[in-house]
């Protein structure tokens, strides 16, 4: 930008001195040049600008998909950082999202090691009831873990799912048919 101011009071002076038409055409051509270049470099900002805002606005909706499952989920990357929490994954243990996002997978899951290997060798771990490190106690959840790729094939991050053991097994029994039904008598 400054390069083009000096440029233009150079082509304002030549009203007072006397320049050749030559030079004159060739500090046109240069100050065109110059602006021409901002222009493109304002071009490109804008286009980032509108990608950013974008980007933003399909993070705000995966963001609102995943507070709308009613099972937890939490996605950690390979060093068992966690990356991403829905709201249920939190109450259920506990804790503030972004709070979560800077413990470790393994403070909250002794079995994070398991769970990593069984999904970079079968791409599947489902459905087991494992105890979980709460805030305030541990709890049995019913967990299952799954592989997210990048657009390579090459893993990522572990996405575990979290659910409450009863809904589970109440959700088991309702699907089998099967339903308890005790009374005092029959105890």
């Amino acid at each position: 930008k400054d390069v083009a101011k000096e440029r233009l009071k150079l082509v304002l002076v030549h009203d007072r001195a006397n320049c050749s038409p030559e030079f004159l055409e060739r500090v046109k051509e240069d100050l065109l040049r110059a602006i021409k270049e901002y222009m493109d470099i304002d071009e490109e900002m804008l286009d980032i600008k509108n990608y950013t805002e974008e980007l933003a606005l399909a993070n705000g909706f995966a963001e609102a998909i995943m507070d709308s499952i009613e099972s937890g989920i939490l996605t950690s990357d390979l060093e068992g950082n966690i990356v991403t929490v829905n709201r249920v994954v939190a109450d259920m243990f506990g804790y503030a999202p972004d709070e979560m996002k800077r413990m470790k997978t393994w403070d909250l899951l002794e079995d994070w090691d398991r769970i990593k290997v069984v999904v970079v060798r079968d791409q599947n771990f489902s459905d087991e009831d494992l105890f979980v490190n709460s805030r305030k106690n541990k709890l049995q959840l019913n967990v299952s873990a799954y592989p997210h790729f990048d657009d390579k094939q090459n893993l990522m991050n572990i996405i575990l799912v979290f659910k409450e053991v009863k809904r589970v097994r109440k959700l088991a029994n309702k699907i089998m048919g099967h339903h308890a039904i005790y009374t005092f008598d029959k105890i």
